[in-house]
């Protein structure tokens, strides 16, 4: 975060985030309509403008783009591509299965369910550069524990 300090949720005007979320989508729509994203790391941050979103049809976009940058040779938007299918499955109320993905109701734990861990083998995660299931657990664990979040995905990989 380039040494910046990350607010916490509750501090954060969401109206003010869903904003310009809308003003970025909108723009990335248009440079795909009119053909500008030509390279794989043009379709990976366009997936990461999409990557948030709550919505379906946005959360489909940002897996299609994070795929289209993979298979143009980006190899780092791999996990880009695990996550936004997990999210896009957490959104049409479907397990996750790669495990990128953890959420906490209002005042409940930290949680990565509904999530089929034996959908996909580790050796299947390792090619999508997420983490292996007992590293998730324990990033699991420390969340509940009120400790910090690490990432799901493997450094370096590509």
């Amino acid at each position: 975060f380039g040494g910046r300090t990350v607010k916490s949720p509750e501090s954060i005007n969401w109206q003010e985030v869903n904003k310009r979320d809308d003003l970025r989508h909108a723009a990335v729509r248009k440079l795909l309509t009119d053909g500008k994203l030509q390279s794989g790391k043009d379709h990976e941050f366009a997936a990461l403008i999409f990557q948030h979103s709550a919505d379906g049809a946005d959360l489909i976009l940002a897996h299609t783009l994070a795929v289209t940058a993979v298979a143009k040779g980006e190899g780092n938007a791999k996990w880009l591509a695990a996550a936004t299918f997990d999210r896009y499955l957490h959104s049409i109320k479907q397990p996750q299965v790669f495990g990128t993905q953890f959420f906490r109701g209002s005042d409940g734990p930290w949680s990565m369910e509904p999530y089929n861990r034996t959908a996909l083998s580790d050796s299947i995660r390792a090619i999508w550069c997420v983490i292996p299931l007992a590293d998730q657990l324990s990033i699991e664990k420390d969340l509940r524990d009120g400790k910090p979040a690490r990432p799901t995905g493997i450094s370096g990989c590509n």
